[in-house]
């Protein structure tokens, strides 16, 4: 029996990845972070890469690592292998959040984490608004651009809503689906193609 991997071959679609686009990892990568993993990658530039894996969710929410929020369950994600000492969040409350660095419109990065606590705190942000990240996914000058010629990711789009949505476990796939006819049977790959 031929390695399916070789029956559905994957190359990269060619679309340039900058910040506000979703990095989804090809089907066949087993790595703890990155298999079938969504990224919002929200900075590249000539310096390097930073991303966000947006559907890799930790078994404890926010208010376990921050005990100034009250009654807010907003997940907590693991936003890739580097900087696991360090909180990131994106949101989509730029226009009421000092120090925010837009990503793309309703996406911004970061900000006043007083200001963003006070928010959640006076029932301002929800849930919906805000994802918080342990750790990011980071590239150096050129290494995506490397990881993309090697079909390791391909560049898709994923909008505002559906970044910001409870149903964040099925990211990959809404991102697959944007990429259209030529990606559609990576939906129907099991995630361990040797069971099937």
């Amino acid at each position: 029996m031929r390695d399916i991997r070789k029956i559905l071959e994957i190359s990269y679609n060619n679309v340039p990845p900058k910040a506000g686009k979703a990095l989804l990892s090809t089907p066949f990568w087993d790595d703890a972070y990155f298999h079938r993993a969504a990224i919002l990658l929200a900075e590249h530039n000539s310096e390097g890469t930073l991303g966000f894996v947006l559907d890799k969710a930790l078994e404890r929410n926010i208010g376990f690592f921050c005990r100034k929020i009250k009654n807010f369950d907003a997940p907590v994600f693991v936003g890739g292998p580097v900087g696991q000492d360090r909180m990131n969040f994106i949101h989509n409350k730029g226009e009421i959040i000092k120090n925010t660095v837009p990503i793309i419109s309703n996406i911004w990065l970061g900000g006043d984490i007083q200001e963003v606590l006070d928010l959640i705190n006076a029932g301002m942000i929800t849930k919906n608004d805000i994802r918080f990240f342990i750790g990011y996914s980071g590239w150096s000058s050129g290494q995506l651009d490397e990881e993309l010629k090697r079909n390791t990711w391909l560049v898709s789009s994923l909008t505002s809503n559906e970044i910001f949505n409870e149903a964040y476990e099925n990211l990959w796939q809404i991102g697959v689906k944007c990429l259209g006819g030529n990606y559609k049977h990576w939906e129907k790959i099991p995630p361990i193609p040797e069971m099937n």
